[in-house]
């Protein structure tokens, strides 16, 4: 059991709270769990800021455990399922109750895109275990292969494990980042003081020296950051484009560099459409795989898997029409344009497949 919960974990848990509890009920487990008041803990006028500073007191002074056995103690009939979501919370970190692992779809709607890749899974296992040193995990492969769509599989796994994600497309719909706008994204999002950047960069240098720059700073804040427990998860999407060029060839090296080093704490990183072992040193850090472009069997596979997680077994009929539906004649290896179509269909025929007998019957 984690004696001290990460900044993220904490604002999940005030999040349930505020949704299940009234503040007379607050008040009752805080004094009968924390043995205080809400006012001696916090002097916040707005019930949800309140709720989170209850919560970080009894964190920072670890009695956690005693302010959700106070929590139960004051529930109401109506609220007792909540006490299996404490009890998950406080050996965990976490009230979730499914494996994000074994997802079959990872929802980000819209759109809702499909998500095979067990690989990158296996990947993630062994990156969020304490016993490996991997600190990197890059993607890549063709056009289509699914690395943007990994993208919510990693940000769901890090919300799970309590991270906060740091998400930098580097290469847009509309444009591309340059080298200097995407530190200023990185120190932005990881709450960095912006100004020190600004005296950094005040004389103009080379992308290679203002990277280098650039990551000798973050390296040395870094502990700061995680001093209280926080993680934080930077995926960078769209390095497989040639403006990309800059990230790549000027940030990329002297970061997966301090990586291994063990120069950056509390910060992983992914890196989807670059190949990580590039950079020789660094390789023992990186776990990396190369994507494959999602075929017809996949698709096939997947809608049975689905079906059957609504209690459905598909007949080889039912399968080939939902399928032949779902794949509107496009055959593989598909293309971005190709696959945008099967989403479209495929998200119709799932939320059919929740109620099967209307579907199939």
């Amino acid at each position: 059991m984690p004696a001290v919960y990460t900044p993220p974990q904490i604002a999940r848990l005030a999040e349930l709270i505020h949704k299940h509890f009234e503040l007379a009920q607050l008040e009752r487990a805080v004094f009968i769990g924390l043995n205080t008041t809400v006012e001696e803990l916090t002097r916040a006028a707005d019930v949800p800021k309140m709720i989170l500073d209850v919560c970080r007191a009894a964190n920072r002074e670890e009695r956690m455990v005693s302010f959700l056995k106070g929590l139960k103690s004051v529930s109401t009939p109506s609220q007792q399922e909540l006490h299996a979501c404490f009890d998950l919370f406080s050996a965990t970190g976490s009230y979730e109750t499914t494996d994000p692992f074994s997802t079959l779809l990872v929802i980000d709607s819209p759109p809702m895109p499909m998500v095979n890749r067990q690989s990158l899974r296996e990947s993630l296992r062994n990156l969020t275990e304490l016993k490996t040193g991997y600190g990197v995990i890059s993607v890549d492969g063709p056009t289509a292969s699914g690395k943007t769509y990994s993208k919510n599989l990693i940000r769901r796994i890090a919300e799970w494990k309590g991270a906060t994600t740091v998400v930098i497309n580097v290469v847009g719909d509309v444009s591309a980042l340059t080298l200097r706008e995407t530190m200023v994204m990185i120190t932005d999002l990881l709450t960095l003081p912006l100004e020190q950047l600004d005296l950094r960069l005040r004389d103009q240098p080379t992308d290679a020296r203002a990277a280098a720059s650039f990551v000798n700073w973050v390296s040395g804040l870094s502990r700061k950051l995680t001093a209280d427990g926080s993680q934080y998860w930077v995926l960078f999407d769209g390095l497989n484009h040639d403006a990309a060029d800059p990230v790549r060839k000027c940030l990329l090296p002297p970061l997966l560099q301090a990586i291994a080093d063990g120069n950056v704490s509390g910060v992983k990183v992914f890196l989807l459409g670059y190949d990580a072992t590039q950079i020789g040193n660094v390789a023992h850090i990186v776990l990396h795989e190369s994507a494959r472009g999602i075929v017809e069997t996949e698709i096939g596979g997947f809608l049975i898997a689905y079906a059957a997680k609504q209690g459905w077994q598909l007949s080889e009929e039912e399968h080939g029409e939902l399928l032949s539906y779902v794949l509107g004649g496009a055959q593989s290896p598909f293309d971005h344009k190709a696959l945008q179509g099967i989403q479209e269909r495929l998200r119709a025929i799932l939320s059919l497949l929740e109620n099967p007998i209307k579907v199939l019957g």
